[in-house]
């Protein structure tokens, strides 16, 4: 079971292949994993367990069969955070022989069709390269480069239903996320660093 604290996600009861396994989720995280539309933006402080919920909704989306692509600003991010969040989701939720880590390749497998694929803002070219992308999550997107979303565009094309985009960053200064959000009015979810109560008050000043 995890620490974080708050309202509660069973994950299990169901395929035999899944652990029996419960998360305590904040009111921020659990109307992320809620919220159904195609694209949302969540703006929260550090600490506030934005790589949590965005590693459990890609792996969710994997164990569903669904193909997936993580972008953060560089290989390090990918590979310290984000990435290392979604196989300890894994772990938690599956026996470690059911999925498979490609370091080399950068994507995690699950399954005949499940796939998280890993690539960053500082290599924009790579991401062309992928296809049928159901699901795309951009952690610090606005770190990443304003041609982004045509970039995205040639990645989900074809398929059955909307494709669905998750966008998360720390509070910056207004920014051309800012206005993207704005025009098109993308529903954002806000927390500050100080709802996750885990953390003392001299870290957060820190």
């Amino acid at each position: 079971m995890s620490d974080i604290p708050g309202k509660s996600i069973v994950i299990g009861k169901g395929p035999e292949d899944l652990m029996d396994v419960s998360y305590k989720l904040f009111k921020h995280q659990k109307e992320l994993l809620a919220c159904k539309d195609d694209m949302v933006y969540m703006r929260a402080g550090r600490g506030s367990g934005k790589s949590f919920i965005a590693s459990l909704i890609a792996v969710l989306a994997l164990l569903k069969g669904q193909r997936v692509l993580i972008m953060a600003q560089d290989y390090r991010a990918l590979t310290e955070v984000i990435m290392a969040e979604c196989i300890q989701r894994l772990y938690e939720i599956l026996k470690p022989n059911q999925f498979e880590v490609h370091r080399v390749s950068m994507k995690i497998t699950y399954g005949k069709t499940g796939v998280i694929y890993f690539s960053s803002y500082s290599n924009m070219d790579s991401v062309r390269g992928f296809s049928k992308i159901q699901l795309s999550i951009l952690d610090e997107v606005c770190l990443a480069p304003p041609n982004l979303f045509e970039v995205l565009a040639y990645c989900q094309r074809d398929l059955d239903e909307d494709p669905r985009i998750v966008m998360c960053s720390t509070p910056r200064p207004a920014n051309w996320v800012t206005s993207f959000v704005k025009d098109r009015n993308i529903r954002v979810i806000t927390a500050k660093t100080s709802d996750n109560k885990k953390i003392k008050p001299a870290e957060i000043e820190l």
